[in-house]
């Protein structure tokens, strides 16, 4: 029989050939969707415009009316403070002068009238002669009784016997001390009369044939104590400091 060739033995097999790593492959990007068509906005309809609230005319006027008062505040703001001290005096004369003529002005008594005999009223006309004499006095009756005032205040008040008094008298304000002076010296003469007595006045006795002399050198010192006392006259313009 034929010999049947034997099979040569199989080669190992190469061994491959290490294969490098992969490379980290790149994470995916998701990819950016396209935005959806905007849609086109539906068209709204105009709103309508309020109507004008006050005319064109109306608005002018406003507006000036404004400026008005602007300036004004201006001017008041520049007005110098002397014509301020000028408007303020003048309003306190005015004042001053309101409250003299209402003090001077003649008010009726409620006291009833006095009947007086023609030598009682020669006595009153003699010294109301010595009264109004005096600058600005004035005679006012009150009480039933004539008084002399000068700047709405009393400076001698008659008494024709006033509540049953003994005498013709003729109140005045006497300086401090002067009241009981003159009672010590003429008790006949002179006293203290009721209701002011106690504010330093004395009583002149005047139905026993005063020295009017002396009566006239009362009631002028009378009038001096109620008299207003004038101010002095301010310097002009503001005092300057000397310079260094």
């Amino acid at each position: 029989m034929a010999r049947t060739k034997a099979a040569p033995p199989a080669r190992p097999r190469a061994k491959a050939a290490p294969t490098a790593p992969k490379a980290p492959t790149a994470a995916k990007t998701p990819t950016a969707r396209t935005p959806a068509k905007a849609q086109p906005a539906k068209a709204q309809p105009a709103k309508a415009q309020p109507a004008k609230a006050q005319p064109a005319k109306a608005q002018r006027a406003k507006a000036q009316r404004a400026k008005a008062q602007r300036a004004k505040a201006q001017r008041a703001k520049a007005q110098p403070a002397k014509a301020q001290r000028a408007k303020a005096q003048r309003a306190k004369a005015q004042r001053a002068k309101a409250q003299r003529a209402k003090a001077q002005s003649t008010h009726a008594s409620t006291h009833p009238p006095k009947l007086r005999s023609p030598a009682t009223l020669a006595l009153i006309d003699q010294l109301r002669t010595i009264c109004l004499a005096l600058p600005d006095a004035t005679e006012q009756v009150a009480w039933a009784e004539p008084t002399w005032r000068i700047g709405g205040k009393i400076f001698a008040m008659c008494d024709t016997y006033h509540h049953g008094s003994a005498h013709l008298s003729v109140y005045l304000p006497a300086p401090l001390g002067a009241q009981a002076a003159l009672i010590d010296s003429d008790p006949a003469r002179f006293f203290r009369p009721p209701y002011v007595g106690g504010n330093g006045w004395v009583a002149v006795v005047l139905d026993t044939s005063p020295d009017w002399d002396m009566v006239a050198s009362l009631v002028g010192t009378a009038y001096a104590l109620k008299a207003p006392t004038p101010r002095p006259d301010r310097p002009r313009g503001r005092a300057t400091s000397p310079r260094r």
